[in-house]
């Protein structure tokens, strides 16, 4: 089969028009076609893609392949947080992927995430409550039970006095 002459046919027209990455795969697991996102997300052009097994561009770890292994039956499959990457490319994108049957393949959805989760933990203290933990050791995230000065550096606000008449 000449892949690149059945790229344009292989994924509808409306999937070239999305912004989320969309990629077109055998029932061989390798890639028919991907819309321009997915190759723009991976950094490569869409023609790259084409005849490359889909679990080639699992970056870290072998998920998505135990996971088309173990399919089955079932008509819907999805990964969380996977590591995707062009061979060779060096780079990751992770991505929750969304698997469902398409005729004897699949057609994947991959929904890009951040690497890491939440807020950096190596992130230093907020510029803005930097003077009041000056005398903290270098990241106010240190728990110290019962301190309302550090309760209110990390909301982002001035501790407040006490009143004289206040429990202690």
């Amino acid at each position: 089969m000449h892949y690149i002459g059945a790229m344009a046919d292989a994924i509808p027209m409306p999937y070239h028009a999305l912004s989320t990455p969309v990629s077109v795969v055998d029932a061989d697991g390798r890639v028919v076609a991907a819309n321009q996102a997915f190759a723009r997300w991976l950094g490569v052009g869409g023609r790259r893609l084409v005849g490359l097994p889909l679990v080639s561009l699992e970056v870290e770890g072998d998920a998505l392949a135990r996971a088309l292994a173990e399919a089955g039956d079932r008509d819907f499959l999805r990964l969380q947080r996977i590591a995707l990457g062009f061979p060779g490319s060096g780079t990751a994108r992770f991505a929750d992927l969304l698997l469902g049957r398409d005729g004897g393949g699949w057609l994947l959805e991959a929904h890009p995430v951040p690497e890491f989760p939440g807020e950096d933990p190596a992130r230093p203290c907020p510029a803005r409550c930097r003077p009041r933990c000056a005398a903290w050791p270098t990241n106010c995230a240190i728990p110290w039970p019962g301190s309302r000065a550090r309760r209110s550096c990390w909301r982002g606000a001035r501790p407040t006095p006490r009143r004289a008449n206040s429990p202690a």
